[in-house]
């Protein structure tokens, strides 16, 4: 989905620490750790329930904890 982003200090800031998230990588992805957060707005859900034409809006900050 980030290859769709289209502000550069965004992705720039998510590269930044992408690499300290992985959990595991085979030739065609990279698995991270679930612990960033972002707003998706997509067109509608398919008939098996994945986003269609999904778009990068922003990373959600306010929703993680502190603790």
């Amino acid at each position: 989905m980030l290859e769709f982003v289209s502000d550069a200090a965004a992705r720039q800031a998510f590269a930044a620490i992408a690499r300290q998230l992985v959990r595991s990588e085979s030739s065609e992805w990279i698995h991270l750790d679930p612990a960033i957060q972002c707003e998706v707005k997509f067109q509608c859900l398919t008939k098996d329930g994945k986003l269609r034409s999904p778009s990068f809006q922003r990373f959600v900050f306010d929703s993680l904890s502190t603790a």
